[in-house]
């Protein structure tokens, strides 16, 4: 309970979430992620500064979910990452598609595209368009 108090006072306030630790200190967001090596756990602090604005907010938030902040602060990282790693993946098929296109030539229009869309849920559906140069 001794966080507890301290966080009451403005002073510090520790959170363990699954691997990661939240830590408040004044008005400073410590962020420590914890790793499993070699079944001994480490820790690396990252510091994260939030303005008093974002602060309340986060706070207001929270009480209307009925969540911790700090379990809806990993949430928002975890949210953050996963879109970050697809959008990344996405941006990175797209890339190895245009040097594909690039080597090979190999395409279909976007008329044959429309064509073949066309025919979607019809008695007459066709097969997907082939590529060609």
């Amino acid at each position: 309970m001794f966080c507890n108090d301290l966080c009451d006072h403005g002073f510090i306030y520790m959170v363990n979430i699954s691997l990661l630790t939240f830590l408040y200190f004044n008005t400073n967001l410590y962020l420590l992620i914890l790793a499993l090596k070699g079944g001994t756990m480490t820790a690396t602090a990252i510091a994260v500064k939030i303005n008093d604005k974002i602060k309340e907010r986060l706070k207001a938030l929270s009480k209307i979910k009925k969540r911790s902040a700090h379990w809806m602060m990993c949430e928002a990282i975890h949210q953050y990452v996963d879109r970050e790693e697809k959008l990344e993946s996405f941006r990175r098929d797209a890339v190895n598609a245009w040097e594909e296109y690039q080597r090979t030539d190999l395409h279909v229009t976007g008329d044959e595209i429309v064509d073949w869309l066309n025919t979607w849920g019809t008695d007459n559906e066709k097969d997907a368009p082939k590529c060609h140069q």
